[in-house]
C-alpha cells in the first residue's frame, strides 16, 4: 500500500465517524452532544473537532455533567 492510498483510506475513514456523529447527534443540543459523543469513546479533543469547539469547552461540560450526577444520586 503507498502512502498516498493509506492517506486516502484514513480520509474517508474521517468522513464516515463525521457523518456518524453527525447521525447520531442530529437535532441535539451541545451537552448532549458532548455526552453522546463521551460515552461512543471520543476524546475530549475529537469531539470539540467535530462539533467545531474547543477541547477546553468539552471538558469543562463533561465535568459539569459528572458533578450534575454527583449532586443527584
Amino acid at each position: 500500500m503507498t502512502d498516498d492510498q493509506f492517506k486516502e483510506i484514513i480520509s474517508k475513514l474521517t468522513q464516515l465517524v463525521r457523518l456518524t456523529a453527525s447521525s447520531l447527534t442530529a437535532d441535539k443540543k451541545q451537552g448532549e452532544k458532548i455526552q453522546i459523543l463521551s460515552q461512543a469513546g471520543f476524546q475530549p479533543k475529537d469531539i470539540a473537532d467535530l462539533l467545531d469547539t474547543t477541547p477546553n469547552t468539552v471538558r469543562v461540560s463533561l465535568s459539569r455533567m459528572r458533578s450534575v450526577k454527583k449532586v443527584v444520586k
